[in-house]
């Protein structure tokens, strides 16, 4: 499981609602990004963390994510870290009812788009 090694983090970059999930109580409908460049998917409607991963360019828990948005689908989640990549997510099946993901969503894209971070 992707939160395994790892504990929740105080520190929250961003949250966003993915609007056309709202009415599917049994999926993840908020996501919001945190220290270390974790990407944490829940269900506000259970109270539950449905699943995490990690979204930065290193697994070094020295970056995060401080802005992320999806396309008006929600099937696509763009992310942008601190070291100046932009990730390009598929979430279209991603964690979409309750049962746990065993791994991150599918990569789609990554480049750098900056020598240093971005920040909106």
């Amino acid at each position: 499981n992707a939160e395994v090694g790892h504990a929740l983090r105080p520190s929250v970059d961003a949250v966003r609602w993915l609007h056309s999930r709202v009415k599917n109580d049994n999926g993840a409908c908020l996501v919001s990004s945190a220290d270390g460049g974790w990407m944490y998917f829940w269900n506000p409607f259970k109270a539950t963390l449905v699943n995490c991963f990690n979204a930065a360019s290193t697994a070094l828990g020295l970056e995060h994510v401080p802005c992320f948005c999806t396309d008006a689908q929600n099937t696509s989640l763009f992310t942008a870290d601190s070291a100046g990549f932009i990730r390009l997510w598929d979430i279209s099946q991603y964690c979409t009812s309750t049962g746990r993901e065993s791994k991150a969503p599918r990569l789609l894209n990554a480049w750098r788009a900056h020598v240093q971070g971005i920040s909106a």
